[in-house]
């Protein structure tokens, strides 16, 4: 699956690949005539399509974007509007030919979800140690 700014016209060069050519700077021109901000939107333009292809569900592609762009009312509004315009785009003008989805899954729920400085900090944490230094780039322990 690929999904690409059909200004790079890749249809001729690859057929093995389920292609998705959009206009990405066009829809973003419907949000914003400022050519600076269409480049910036057109990414989000891109997070739309791939919602949609994906089938993802869009209220919780919307609470990402509120949450990225709390406290910043105008660019989170802009950027919800690039998205829903990916989103409609896709809707409107893209058949999709691929397998791919993603799926609403509870497996971690009740789970805390950590990467290992985070679980070595824990550890450390409720082993009783107080203080914990590593040299920055080995990431050892100096316990």
């Amino acid at each position: 699956m690929l999904i690409a700014d059909e200004a790079l016209r890749l249809r001729n060069f690859r057929s093995d690949l389920g292609l998705y050519e959009v206009p990405f700077s066009k829809i973003a021109g419907q949000v914003t005539a400022d050519s600076r901000l269409r480049k910036l939107l057109a990414n989000m333009t891109y997070v739309g399509v791939l919602a949609h292809l994906l089938q993802l569900d869009y209220d919780a592609v919307e609470r990402a974007v509120w949450k990225q762009f709390k406290n910043k009312a105008k660019a989170e509004e802009l950027n919800l509007q690039a998205v829903q315009a990916g989103f409609g785009y896709a809707a409107e003008n893209l058949v999709k030919t691929d397998p791919f989805r993603v799926e609403r899954m509870d497996t971690t729920d009740g789970k805390i979800l950590i990467d290992g400085n985070q679980a070595a900090a824990i550890g450390a944490t409720f082993g009783g140690c107080t203080v914990v230094t590593w040299y920055p780039i080995t990431l050892r322990p100096l316990w």
